[in-house]
């Protein structure tokens, strides 16, 4: 069963999250065979400490976690399962938005991808990954539709370059450093697939995320 490493980027200021989110990963039923938590230096941005992260995973797999959110307990087992059974090369899960006070603010199932006509702004969670999809997050300005909490092939990842660094001619126009690494790995022939079990438990207290919102949750037939 080890054949998982998880990557937990972190920033000093964040260690009781960072325990948490430890606890998380302790609690697996699928548990991993390394943990490596890769703490920023000073002046040090997210790309570059992820990027650190990755080139140090020697497992088949690797997973990431932000160090202020959580795995629900079978999130591993779970994407390991997706990426069996669809041969897949990368699994992405959906996810509980959980406000401050530890309430999941965005309860009801998207049942399919929205397109928000005057914002343009294009999301995907919980949707099966297809055509579509795939479209999207190889276009111009259409944002990224796999957040987080994702279980990648290691090899793959690390063979395309792993994540654009900032300046770099393959930095997404949008300022999300895994936008790139899954256009690389979609360019380079990788098999995506997507788990509808909310398995990742996403901390969003800045009170920006559109969980729960109707008005921006359009849908987008193709």
């Amino acid at each position: 069963m080890g054949d998982i490493t998880v990557i937990i980027p972190t920033i000093p200021e964040r260690t009781e999250l960072l325990q948490r989110a430890l606890e998380s990963v302790q609690r697996q039923t699928h548990f991993p065979a390394e943990i490596i938590v890769v703490r920023a230096d000073p002046g040090e941005d997210a790309p570059t400490v992820k990027q650190r992260g990755l080139m140090q995973s020697r497992t088949q797999w690797t997973a990431f976690l932000d160090d202020d959110d959580e795995f629900a307990p079978n999130h591993l087992e779970r994407l390991m399962e997706t990426a069996t059974y669809y041969r897949a090369d990368l699994a992405y899960p959906w996810y509980e938005l959980i406000d401050a006070d530890g309430k999941v603010i965005d309860p009801q199932p998207l049942l399919c991808a929205y397109d928000d006509p005057v914002s343009g702004w294009r999301s995907a969670e919980g949707v099966a990954w297809g055509p579509v999809l795939q479209e999207w997050t190889m276009g111009i300005g259409n944002g990224n539709v796999i957040i987080c909490g994702v279980l990648m092939r290691t090899e793959l990842a690390q063979g395309v370059g792993g994540f654009p660094q900032r300046g770099t001619a393959d930095w997404p126009e949008y300022p999300w450093e895994e936008l790139g690494l899954w256009r690389r790995m979609l360019t380079a022939g990788a098999v995506f697939a997507h788990s509808p079990a909310r398995t990742y438990r996403w901390h969003r207290t800045h009170g920006k995320n559109t969980g729960g919102r109707s008005d921006l949750r359009r849908a987008y037939y193709a």
